[in-house]
């Protein structure tokens, strides 16, 4: 058959090449590269996210105002209480 040969010689031996073991070297040095690469995709998403519901919310947010930590209770007016 003509298949045949070409079958058996793409059985790996169990030996990887010295090219696999040089790609798979090469390879692992981008490994932390790309995790944090991944992590600032991440955190680009969630802020475009927040951004893009902020742009398009039927009413406008707004940057809280801080108070010192001694101000006193914080008091929410017209906040509607949810009952347990």
């Amino acid at each position: 058959m003509y298949l045949k040969p070409l079958n058996d010689s793409s059985v790996p031996t169990g030996q990887p090449s010295a090219a696999s073991a040089q790609v798979v070297g090469v390879a692992h040095t981008f490994v932390e590269v790309w995790e944090q690469v991944s992590a600032v995709l991440a955190e680009l998403d969630v802020l475009l996210g927040f951004a893009e519901l902020a742009a398009n919310a039927p009413t406008p947010y707004v940057r809280p105002t801080m108070l010192p930590t001694d101000a006193g209770e914080i008091v929410l007016i017209g906040a509607c209480a949810l009952s347990p």
